[in-house]
């Protein structure tokens, strides 16, 4: 099945189309004092997401596909030590960490942060809260682990927010640099009880009860879904009803962009100009990953191409999913990436300027 997959790549696309994946952290940045980006972290099959402020680190999720041929929690080790190493004035501090929900793909690299040789500093945390679930050990880990160490930890649920609106505060949003004062707010969470128009089934289904949390940077706003599925986001959408929070220019698409986390509804409030997936590549043919899941679901990347109107350079052909463990090529000509594509996507934004990827 894959080797025909390649093939028809291979015969639909001169190989120069295909996507080049990018490892380590670009360099250069347009003007130090005024700059962000965000480093959508090739894991494979996870998330981890790391924002650069001018003055400061914040990390989002943890997670990696980690198995007998693929080993996420070791990129992850390295890109962090290479970012550190080019941001030294850092001194290996995150000055806020969230955990999005207790999933293995979200929470697998916490031993980075907690082991006994961890080079790392962690000042503020975020989490929903939850300690149950395939990362549950590892979120009560990290509870415990903050604790300890006298990190500002919160833990958040949804009936903490306030209605039309994010929720912020000292602990959500510590980050002030010289030039810029970035915004972050938290935009959902793990309902404490379950909600009425909520099925059983939805409510016991941990992706569910991701933080949603949102970032602006001067001009720039990056809104980060979590794995939020489509019960989660209905109720998301319902709560901000109104508002403009959930328009934004760089969206991190829900759940490894399966087929039912990205509505037309959603993507009608967001309209971004930038959309980032990720997920790992479709040739590790074993559970737990892509392939097993079928990410990205066609439906999902069809109707980010239809609301993404930004050109992405260069075009490529890459495998998109009918369903699980079967894939067909597809070009994207649109400003929509992929961790299974692209490798490492980084998006950078000035205070005035529109979000652009730069490696």
């Amino acid at each position: 099945m894959l080797v025909a997959l390649l093939l028809a790549l291979g015969l639909s696309g001169c190989p120069k189309h295909s996507a080049v994946p990018h490892r380590a952290p670009p360099r250069e940045r347009a003007d130090p004092r005024t700059t962000m980006r965000v480093h959508f972290i090739d894991v494979g099959q996870g998330d981890a997401i790391l924002f650069e402020f001018p003055c400061a680190a914040m990390l989002v999720d943890l997670g990696a596909e980690k198995n007998k041929v693929y080993d996420g929690v070791e990129n992850l080790a390295e890109y962090l030590a290479g970012f550190f190493a080019r941001r030294p004035d850092l001194v290996n501090t995150f000055e806020l960490v969230a955990v999005t929900h207790p999933h293995f793909d979200h929470v697998q690299g916490t031993g980075l942060l907690v082991g006994d040789r961890s080079p790392y500093r962690v000042v503020h945390m975020i989490t929903d809260g939850l300690e149950s679930s395939s990362g549950g050990a590892e979120q009560k880990r990290l509870h415990e682990w903050a604790e300890v160490r006298g990190v500002h930890l919160q833990k958040i649920r949804l009936e903490d927010l306030p209605p039309e609106r994010g929720l912020s505060g000292a602990v959500i949003d510590p980050i002030r640099c010289e030039a810029v004062d970035p915004k972050i707010q938290v935009l959902f969470s793990s309902p404490g009880r379950q909600p009425e128009d909520w099925e059983k089934f939805e409510y016991e289904n941990i992706n569910n009860h991701s933080l949603v949390l949102r970032v602006d940077f001067g001009a720039t706003s990056v809104l980060l879904m979590g794995d939020l599925e489509e019960r989660g986001v209905h109720s998301l959408r319902a709560r901000l009803e109104g508002s403009r929070l959930l328009d934004a220019d760089v969206l991190k698409v829900g759940h490894h962009g399966s087929w039912n986390a990205t509505s037309p509804e959603l993507l009608e409030a967001v309209s971004p100009d930038v959309a980032v997936i990720m997920m790992g590549k479709p040739e590790r043919e074993i559970e737990w990953s892509a392939w097993a899941y079928g990410h990205p679901r066609r439906n999902a990347v069809e109707r980010l191409l239809s609301v993404v109107h930004v050109r992405r350079k260069p075009v490529v052909h890459v495998p998109v999913a009918t369903k699980a463990k079967q894939f067909e090529p597809m070009w994207i000509e649109r400003a929509v990436y992929g961790t299974g594509w692209d490798g490492t996507v980084v998006i950078e934004a000035t205070t005035t300027g529109k979000p652009h990827r730069v490696n």
